[in-house]
């Protein structure tokens, strides 16, 4: 070895004697073993070209090395290293060049400007799109190779960094549910470079649905998010018809009510929470018995919810935002779908047109239509028809006040279901050299669901509804552009309209119904009757909006916007039984004007830690009043060895609501509907209802294959406004109350090969106090459901065939009978003997228990895709109980009790085509 030294120093030694004595440009290099980490270099050479020179290192060592020809042109190295490391010999080349680099996790190493020598700096700014769709992402990262800096991009997919080196930059773009990319970008000094990023899809081990609490960064944006490709959405479950409200089951720490259209998040009140339509608030009722829910799936890429501690760019709400994301057009072809199920047929055409060099247009039209007219499931139309046998006991009990009902027994609805669901998306985006864009969406949607007495039935020979019709019409216009590299900025313009129907039955009308021949003392026309009874709700908003985000500096994103809304209603509500206590929208508030602004700020304390902090201001002029709702939250990765990571999260915040929407319990003879919800702007004498939340969570994954996580919350809710059914008083129907909600989700997800198995189990409990019920106790809520069991297992067995086993259950439901028989029938003791209505906690359901199987095969024909899936609905056939309800036994004078069942054994069969 020591022989072999003093030769090698005898070669280097002449090198440099002849570099030194000849103008030519000559260098040389001896490598080692190349497999061993130990490897040792030797190089000589005097004022070779630094290309050239990095050129003969990578191809002595094959390193991976990246950078820009252009960034060291006219840069010349001098190196003489003896028995070095790689490390050691680039170190070597680039002394006195004004270079330096840095080497990533995955072993590349990276060229970048010496930060000793102070270089000029210049910006970076762009946008990130979806491959396949065109969509703008949210949330992606970008990051610098040095890892020193880096950002996310916002809710247009926008990015921007100032401050960065000039010179080559390695510019890593990641995202939960896209393959990364690796890419260098070549910064100029003193100019901002704009780059259009196209990000590519991967399939996901998760269910259909984003949920975020904080802001979203990785990895940590794995703890409180769950994402999979927009198709997953158009698969058919539930009643075996692909529904954007069912799958919103899958979310840890979101529950649906028995009859699986009240969504709940985390503890919270199905009127606690708002659907918002690409940012546009959308007002609804229930979805139409929990079987088709709103819009069109095939018009949605993705549904986000956002739950305890979300941020103030995302809006006010006491326990979260529902968002739902608009599908745009891809921007590289063209497209056909259509999809048909048992219940509806849905259908989506999208296009692109090059206007001009720098100007093109994409749209997407989709819509769906139900198919109850045409064909009725035997299955589901005998669930129909269970569900709206008449309560008759509710109604007689109520007409005979504190007296027992004579008769309460009915096998038969007062007549046919009608569903009728037709939904239309139309959204047109025009692009601008990737720096401008406008946006024009619309959105409508018409439902109808209930019982129709028509005069088919012998019964009535006039036409008596008791069913409910709603709509929705929803346009936006949105323009985006790049004001400055660390500016974007956006307006947008929106108009939301709601309309609800529901004619009631009164007592009069109920004994119509029962064939007796007397319609009343006055004897009312049984038209008028119905048409005076007639509930109703409508509600218009107009609103602008301007905002933007500005990067600040290197560590700060500052997100803010500013909007200004007019909200117009009016309403008729029929708080119980009698004509008297209906309550008339012009003695609420029918108008509101609202001014709201937030600014937040992305806090970026270092590659690891990001410290999210922000505010919204609301302003009533009604009111002459401003309430604030500070907001904060804290992210951080942590690197646990070779592919693993910890990941961390914590926020708190106060939030507000300054709409209304009460959920109203139906007293009608039948009990298909339970309830009807109604909207209305907060009075200018109400303080809005307020929420304080905090919570917390933990993620440690390994790779791809092993994730296990924690999510804890607690929300006090010091003050908030119901509706009081017992102390009517139709100008002010409501009443304080206040409460609790806290909770905790373990999650473990598992995927290898084709294998992919995620489950979730949530503890938690939800409580209220409400002034003048139940002596003031602090209850559990009617929708509590303590613990909480979610399972499911992808395995794919064939090149096209693909099976899937969910799995559910609820245990600890109380609250059992109708929610009428605790509105309205606690002060008639008699009517409910043996059971005390004054007492729900008493009243426990069985456990809630629904396993659901599917079959899927799919295969590519060219260039037309087609897809086939078999499910079965509550594959071992349980009867699981949604609620009760009474019925009068003659034999004993006593009451009892009739259960009313959910989804029953069901198989389905769905066609997809698309192209």
């Amino acid at each position: 070895m020591r022989w072999h030294s003093v030769f090698q120093q005898g070669v280097c030694m002449l090198a440099m004697l002849v570099v030194c004595t000849s103008t030519a440009r000559v260098g040389w290099a001896q490598s080692a073993d190349t497999a061993s980490p130990d490897a040792r270099y030797s190089f000589a050479f005097v004022g070779v070209p630094l290309g050239e020179a990095l050129d003969r290192l990578i191809d002595a060592t094959r390193i991976s090395l990246i950078y820009e020809p252009q960034q060291v042109a006219g840069v010349r190295s001098s190196c003489k290293a003896q028995q070095a490391t790689t490390d050691q010999v680039l170190r070597c080349i680039l002394a006195d060049t004004g270079f330096d680099f840095v080497r990533l996790s995955s072993g590349t190493y990276v060229l970048i400007a010496d930060p000793k020598t102070a270089p000029a700096t210049g910006g970076l700014a762009g946008l990130v799109r979806d491959a396949l769709t065109g969509e703008p992402l949210a949330d992606v990262n970008i990051v610098l190779a040095d890892a020193q800096t880096g950002t996310a991009t916002n809710r247009d997919g926008r990015f921007a960094l100032t401050d960065v080196a000039s010179g080559p930059q390695a510019l890593l773009v990641t995202h939960l549910a896209y393959q990364p990319q690796v890419d260098t970008v070549f910064v100029e000094a003193g100019a901002p470079l704009r780059v259009d990023v196209v990000l590519q899809p991967r399939v996901l081990s998760t269910d259909p649905i984003i949920v975020s609490g904080v802001t979203a960064r990785l990895p940590s944006e794995a703890l409180l998010a769950e994402r999979q490709q927009p198709a997953a959405l158009r698969t058919p479950i539930g009643l075996g018809s692909a529904d954007l409200v069912q799958n919103l089951s899958t979310v840890a720490g979101v529950t649906l009510g028995a009859a699986l259209s009240d969504v709940h998040i985390q503890g919270g009140d199905i009127n606690e929470q708002q659907f918002r339509l690409d940012g546009v608030p959308v007002f609804m009722p229930v979805s139409n018995g929990g079987f088709i829910g709103p819009f069109s799936p095939f018009a949605v890429s993705q549904v986000t919810i956002r739950k305890a501690g979300f941020g103030a760019a995302h809006g006010s709400g006491l326990s979260g935002v529902i968002d739902i994301t608009q599908r745009l057009a891809p921007t590289t072809a063209s497209g056909l779908a259509v999809q048909i199920d048992p219940l509806s047929v849905n259908g989506r055409w999208n296009g692109r047109l090059r206007l001009s060099k720098t100007l093109r247009a994409t749209w997407m039209a989709a819509g769906r239509q139900s198919l109850w007219g045409i064909h009725q499931p035997d299955r589901i139309a005998t669930l129909f028809r269970q569900w709206a046998v008449p309560d008759l006991f509710l109604s007689d009990a109520l007409a005979n006040g504190t007296e027992a009902p004579s008769e309460a027994t009915a096998d038969d609805p007062l007549g046919p279901v009608s569903l009728d669901v037709r939904d239309a998306h139309v959204a047109v985006h025009l692009h601008s050299d990737g720096l401008r864009s406008l946006r024009l969406a619309w959105y409508r949607g018409r439902n109808r669901f209930g019982v129709d007495h028509d005069a088919a039935d012998s019964a009535s020979e006039i036409v008596l509804d008791t069913g409910y019709a709603w709509m929705n019409n929803v346009l936006q216009a949105r323009y985006e552009w790049v004001q400055h590299r660390r500016l974007f900025l956006h307006a947008s313009a929106w108009r939301t309209a709601y309309e609800l129907r529901h004619p009631l039955l009164p007592a009069d009308v109920q004994a119509f119904v029962e064939g007796e021949e007397e319609l009343g003392e006055d004897d009312t026309p049984i038209d008028e009757l119905v048409s005076e009874s007639e509930e109703f709700n409508v509600l218009s908003e107009y609103g602008l909006r301007i905002g933007g985000d500005w990067a600040a500096a290197r560590q700060h994103q500052v997100t803010g916007d500013v909007a200004v809304t007019h909200t117009s209603s009016g309403l008729r509500i029929a708080l119980n039984p009698t004509p008297d206590a209906q309550a008339d929208g012009d003695a609420l508030q029918p108008h509101q004007w609202r001014i709201a602004a937030f600014l937040e700020d992305r806090w970026a304390l270092n590659h690891r830690t990001t410290l999210t902090i922000g505010t919204r201001l609301t302003w009533l002029p009604e009111q002459w009043k401003a309430y604030a709702e500070p907001r904060l939250s804290l992210q951080h990765d942590r690197p646990a060895g070779l592919n693993r990571v910890w990941a961390l999260t914590a926020a708190v915040g106060r939030y507000q609501q300054y709409l209304h929407a009460f959920d109203v319990a139906t007293y009608n003879v039948t009990a298909l509907l339970t309830r009807v919800r109604f909207w209305m702007p907060i009075g200018a004498d109400q303080r809005p209802p307020e929420a304080y939340h905090a919570t917390a969570g933990a993620l440690y994954r390994i790779g791809e294959t092993w994730q296990l996580g924690a999510e804890a919350y607690y929300k006090h809710q010091p003050h908030l406004l119901v509706l009081d059914h017992q102390t009517i008083d139709p100008d002010d129907p409501l009443t304080r109350a206040s409460g609790r909600a806290y909770g905790l989700t373990t999650r473990l997800g598992w995927s290898r090969g084709r294998y992919r198995f995620d489950a979730h189990y949530t503890l938690g409990r939800a409580e209220r106090r409400t002034a003048g019920r139940y002596d003031g106790a602090l209850l559990p809520v009617p929708w509590d459901a303590p613990h909480r069991l979610h399972v499911m297992l992808n395995v794919d067995l064939h090149d096209h065939w693909e099976l899937s086993v969910r799995g559910q259950g609820t245990w600890g439901r109380r609250w059992g009978f109708r929610q009428a028989y605790y509105d309205y029938l606690t002060a008639t003791e008699q009517a409910s003997e043996p059971f005390d209505l004054n007492d729900p906690t008493a009243h426990r359901l069985p456990a809630y228990l629904q396993l659901d199987l599917g079959l899927a095969y799919k295969r590519t024909l060219g260039a037309t895709s087609v897809a086939a899936r078999l499910a079965i609905i509550n594959a071992t056939g349980r009867n699981n109980v949604t609620d009760w309800s009474l019925d009068f036994d003659d034999a004993t004078n006593r009451a009892t009790t009739v259960p009313r069942y959910a989804v029953p054994f069901l198989p389905s069969l769905s066609l997809r085509i698309q192209r």
